[in-house]
């Protein structure tokens, strides 16, 4: 006494293929929700590293221009300095030599006076003497 199932009408038996057809699209769709919210999440999770890391860049760049900007105003400063230090010794150069030719020029007066001087007593020894011989005759 064999029991057979029953016989389902080709209509029956489409909409059943139909709901199991839609079943599986329904748990194909489900698997692909979660595969999207699983990429969506692994892409969320890739921006903020991204986002961090370009933050980190950002900040090593500005921290790398600050210090390009301070090793510029340093080496200026020392450039000003060594112009400073430069015009000074070439001032105290040009203060020595001044000196040195004053006191070139002082000697030289000093021997043309005691030129003068001595031509001066000359003059005078030659003047007596001739006055002198005048007297005797």
């Amino acid at each position: 006494n064999h029991v057979y199932p029953p016989v389902a009408s080709p209509a029956t038996s489409a909409e059943a293929g139909y709901r199991k057809l839609v079943h599986q699209d329904i748990e194909e769709t489900g698997r692909d929700n979660i595969w999207l919210r699983d990429e969506i999440n692994r892409v969320l999770v890739q921006n903020e590293l991204l986002r961090h890391r370009f933050r980190y860049l950002a900040f090593e760049d500005e921290r790398r221009r600050q210090f390009e900007m301070e090793r510029r105003v340093q080496e200026e400063e020392q450039r000003r300095l060594f112009e400073i230090e430069q015009r000074r010794r070439e001032d105290a150069e040009l203060e020595r030599r001044r000196q040195e030719e004053d006191e070139r020029r002082r000697e030289e007066e000093r021997r043309r006076l005691y030129e003068i001087e001595q031509n001066r007593r000359l003059e005078e020894e030659r003047l007596r003497r001739l006055e002198e011989e005048r007297r005797r005759r």
